[in-house]
């Protein structure tokens, strides 16, 4: 009796609401249920343990509107290998999970993905749905009106960014004190309310509205916007902060200021005490907060504000991005005194131009996140053979805006020979002396000395 009742406890205790999946349920399961949310989980993997409460929650919440499952890829190599997992937690609802990854994320993404949109709304259920999010659109439209068609495309197309409610009873409209034909976005920020005067039939027009109504003018950076933030062509200003008195002293500063440059750039706050490597990778003092810097998706360019942070030299250096005069910023390391003992010469971002650039030399660039190659910079060192061996610390130093290639990779090695004409060429070859060696000297006609054959 005993064991009976402690095995009802147990059972109570360890109750999931969570479908534990294998290779052989996997594919039941997915194709029987319809948006089930699946999460791909390592027992080892941190993330998924930080993950895993709240995917528990969530689950409960969700349990009777849609399934929640798992598969634990340490027991289940192959069906995660066949279904392209390569990180852990991956989150997938058949469409892949774009949420973020909190019991509320989950849940407000979920029930997105599971309800129609516009959701039709009564009376009763329509001061519920205006705090459903931290924005909500709702059309105020008479029954069957031609001119909801271009909003209810736009509510299905955004459904899981963006909650649409549809009000088609005109006594319901009048008591919220609304016009029918008319879009409004309900906020939890300010304005709190905003309505569309636009044409309703200009679909870019009305989504452009909704996207910015819907958006803070001031909003946190997050795994789940950044990406996005950064393809949407504007550049991303990044305000750090690191206590909450900097962020009203940075909200008071930025507001008129993001609000006049709203089509031109997006403003992000971003928690210094998580993301502070962030800035530094931007080009900014690190652990001096409040601080500014820009990142331009496009074309990759950082931009750093220096001094202090005053309303009218701050909305001065956002107009230079915004007509494009600000100079970008380069990291650099600063340019060698003295001349390298083992032969090879150091370049960095200042003195690019001048060493890989220069006509009248051949020049061999590692570039490289740090290593040597010494014995090649010996056999060439003499100034007869014209061959300059070279190193650029790429994770101290930018390549100039005009380099004409990127560096993807470490080492990355390429050759500039004399001449008007410095296109380089790309050393694909074996990391070995002898290779480096056979390289240059077809390239330069030179002949030097084999000594060993050591890889680099």
């Amino acid at each position: 009796m005993r064991a009976v009742i402690l095995a009802a406890a147990l059972g109570a205790v360890y109750a999931s609401d969570v479908v534990q999946l294998t290779g052989d349920t996997f594919k039941d399961f997915i194709t029987s249920e319809a948006n089930a949310l699946v999460e791909f989980y390592a027992p080892w993997c941190g993330h998924c343990q930080k993950l895993a409460p709240k995917y528990e929650e969530a689950a409960t919440t969700l349990k009777d509107k849609v399934k929640l499952a798992q598969v634990n890829c340490d027991d289940h190599k192959s069906l995660c290998s066949e279904v392209g997992i390569s990180g852990y937690p991956t989150l997938k609802v058949y469409a892949e999970y774009k949420g973020e990854r909190s019991a509320d994320g989950i849940v407000s993404y979920m029930t997105k993905v599971t309800r129609e949109s516009p959701l039709k709304l009564t009376e009763e259920t329509f001061d519920d749905f205006k705090k459903d999010d931290n924005a909500v659109v709702i059309g105020f439209f008479a029954d069957s009106d031609e001119k909801a068609g271009k909003f209810k495309e736009i509510a299905e197309e955004l459904k899981l960014k963006i909650s649409f409610g549809l009000v088609e009873d005109q006594e319901l409209t009048e008591k919220k004190e609304e016009k029918v034909g008319s879009v409004v976005v309900y906020t939890s920020f300010e304005p709190h309310r905003v309505v569309y005067s636009g044409d309703l039939e200009d679909k870019e027009s009305l989504v452009k509205f909704i996207k910015e109504s819907s958006t803070p003018l001031l909003e946190d950076v997050s795994p789940e916007n950044y990406g996005e933030n950064l393809m949407s062509g504007k550049p991303n200003g990044y305000i750090f902060v690191a206590t909450e008195e900097q962020r009203q002293e940075m909200t008071k500063l930025f507001k008129d200021i993001a609000k006049k440059y709203r089509d031109d750039v997006i403003l992000l706050f971003v928690d210094a005490n998580q993301f502070g490597s962030f800035a530094e990778a931007l080009g900014l003092p690190a652990n001096q907060w409040p601080s500014l810097g820009f990142q331009n998706g496009a074309d990759k360019t950082k931009f750093v504000y220096e001094g202090k942070l005053e309303k009218d030299s701050v909305e001065k250096f956002v107009k230079s991005i915004v007509d494009k005069t600000a100079a970008p910023f380069l990291k650099s390391a600063p340019i060698p005194t003295e001349e390298p003992k083992d032969k090879i010469k150091v370049i960095v971002n200042k003195n690019y131009n001048e060493i890989v650039r220069d006509e009248s030399k051949n020049v061999f660039v590692k570039f490289y996140a740090p290593s040597d190659w010494e014995k090649l910079a010996n056999e060439f060192s003499d100034p007869s053979k014209n061959v300059v061996i070279a190193k650029f610390d790429a994770t101290e130093n930018d390549l100039p805006l005009d380099a004409g290639f990127e560096i993807s990779g470490y080492p990355t090695l390429k050759f500039f020979p004399a001449g008007s004409d410095k296109t380089p060429v790309d050393y694909s070859g074996e990391r070995k002396l002898e290779s480096f060696r056979e390289f240059v000297n077809k390239l330069t006609n030179n002949t030097a000395k084999e000594e060993d054959h050591d890889e680099l």
